[in-house]
C-alpha cells in the first residue's frame, strides 16, 4: 500500500476518515502512505477544525496537489505521469 499503485485506495480511505472526523487515522495515513491530497480535503479539514491533520500535512511535506489540466504557452498539454525519480514539475504547493 505504500507504493504508487495503492495511492487511489489510500486516498479514498483518507476521504472517509476526514468525513467521519477520524483525525488520528487521517494523520497516520498522510504521514505514512502516498496520498493524493486535493483542495477539497484541505477545505473540509479546515471547516471541521481538524488542525492536527493539517499540521501533519505540512510537517510531512504533503501539502501539494497535481495540476491536471494545465495548458502550456503554445496550447500544448503538459499533463504527464510523474515517476518517483522525476522532478516535481506540475506540482503546486498549497500555502
Amino acid at each position: 500500500m505504500k507504493r504508487r499503485v495503492g495511492m487511489p485506495f489510500c486516498t479514498n480511505v483518507l476521504r472517509v476518515a476526514l468525513n467521519f472526523k477520524e483525525e488520528m487515522i487521517a494523520s497516520v495515513l498522510i504521514a505514512e502512505y502516498k496520498i493524493s491530497l486535493d483542495e477539497q480535503m484541505v477545505i473540509r479539514a479546515l471547516k471541521t477544525d481538524q488542525m492536527n491533520f493539517l499540521y501533519c500535512c505540512y510537517a510531512f511535506n504533503k501539502n501539494y496537489t497535481r495540476i491536471n489540466s494545465y495548458v502550456g504557452e503554445d496550447n500544448e498539454s503538459t499533463e504527464t505521469e510523474l515517476s518517483e525519480e522525476e522532478d516535481l514539475r506540475g506540482i503546486v504547493k498549497l500555502d
